[in-house]
């Protein structure tokens, strides 16, 4: 097969437009990524898409993403973490997305100037905010199953959650400058991990009795 050209983009034509990534549907996980890239205004009573939040860890771009456009078809280059959010999105029938990485043009100085400061309204007008975490492990499964003990209405121990709670915030996308922007205007932001999901609220909730616990403790403690 020839070598496919690199994508390039067409210019965004007002402050308000907004790139969004349509990916097709697959068959299987494994299939490769392939999507067209739609122009819309970002407020407009159509607006149709979910923002993605994540963090874009190590810069190697070692992944590809297909790209067409009527007959015409193209590639960019992403990372591993970025190709295996798309993968799970497109898994789970979310096909409209905006990302950085792909719905912004990163090699236009003038266009990024413009449109990070843009960003927070682009959040908060997305249909839906989904926080990509990277890939599950044990420590994540362990540490959803418990938040999910938590929306039951049971109680937790604070040794547990403590020690959890410590382990998942080392994830990457909790030290990121955007947290707050990206995760407290959007809709209904859903936390991903691998293939585990979960309400952000969870983790908030789950959080904030943890420090009940703590700041009761300590009133004891005082106390004697």
């Amino acid at each position: 097969m020839a070598k496919l050209p690199r994508y390039c983009y067409k210019p965004l034509e007002t402050l308000m437009t907004i790139r969004v990534l349509v990916l097709n549907a697959a068959t299987s996980v494994n299939e490769p990524l392939t999507c067209a890239i739609e122009h819309q205004q970002r407020d407009s009573a159509t607006a149709d898409y979910c923002a993605i939040s994540y963090a874009w860890g190590v810069p190697n771009f070692t992944h590809q993403l297909l790209l067409s456009s009527g007959a015409d078809v193209a590639h960019l280059a992403i990372t591993k973490n970025v190709d295996g959010l798309l993968r799970q999105m497109r898994s789970l029938d979310i096909r409209r997305l905006w990302i950085d990485a792909v719905c912004l043009n990163q090699d236009d100085k003038t266009e990024k100037s413009r449109q990070i400061p843009e960003m927070g309204a682009i959040y908060r007008c997305a249909n839906m905010v989904h926080i990509w975490l990277g890939e599950s492990d044990e420590a994540a499964e362990a540490a959803f199953e418990l938040f999910k003990t938590y929306g039951r209405g049971n109680d937790l121990s604070e040794w547990s959650l403590g020690g959890l709670l410590r382990e998942f915030a080392e994830r990457p996308w909790f030290h990121r400058r955007w947290v707050i922007q990206e995760a407290c205007l959007s809709r209904r932001p859903l936390l991903h991990c691998g293939k585990l999901r979960l309400p952000l609220s969870a983790l908030v909730s789950a959080t904030q009795q943890l420090a009940m616990n703590v700041r009761t403790y300590q009133k004891i403690e005082t106390e004697y």
